[in-house]
């Protein structure tokens, strides 16, 4: 069985002010206590995650050949910040479908970008860095996490929320350019190509 990590969604109130204010001392105190209607959201959110996320996760350690190394990752939600995987922060957005999707956005990021993970991908992103070696840094990043992505999709949701994430990045030209190198190539040729070079 895989082990993946316990997932816990936060409000965090401070950092939201942070985001407001350009980083000044945060005058709101902690979510300790949410309001009524951020605890509705929460709750959207961990019922989205018991459908899906744990698959998710549990499909990512297969497709990867990774073990997770976290046993707790809190994701943070604000009212808006950009997303981040370290640590995770996801901004509310008006369906949670799609802050459940940025969430995994950021820990595939987290799951092949840091630690021991990343270091036994050493080879994997080499290929990346020679074969694409004309795209900007955060296309290159974001070729193996789409494709990732894009085999969570096809298996899990189905085509047409790969096709709404295709057109919500539309707006960002260097993760739109990512998933049209992923279309190109063929999401399992990447697969193929960046993860039998674990060491």
């Amino acid at each position: 069985m895989v082990k993946i990590p316990e997932i816990e969604y936060q409000f965090s109130g401070p950092i939201t002010e942070c985001t407001l204010e350009g980083f000044s001392y945060p005058r709101v105190s902690p979510i300790l206590h949410p309001t009524d209607e951020q605890s509705d959201y929460l709750s959207k959110l961990d019922d989205l995650w018991k459908i899906h996320g744990v698959l998710e996760l549990e499909e990512i350690a297969k497709i990867t050949g990774l073990d997770w190394e976290e046993e707790r990752i809190t994701i943070y939600v604000t009212k808006y910040a950009s997303p981040i995987s370290r640590p995770v922060i996801i901004p509310q957005t008006k369906n949670p479908l799609i802050a459940h999707h940025i969430s995994i956005h950021e820990l595939i990021h987290q799951h092949i970008g840091r630690g021991r993970n990343a270091d036994r991908l050493i080879k994997g992103w080499d290929w990346i860095d020679k074969d694409f070696k004309d795209e900007s840094f955060i296309t290159r990043n974001h070729i193996p996490l789409h494709a990732i992505h894009t085999s969570l999709y096809l298996k899990i949701f189905g085509e047409s929320e790969l096709a709404w994430n295709f057109k919500y990045d539309k707006k960002h030209p260097e993760y739109n350019r990512s998933w049209k190198i992923v279309q190109s190539l063929g999401h399992e040729k990447v697969l193929e190509e960046f993860f039998p070079t674990i060491i």
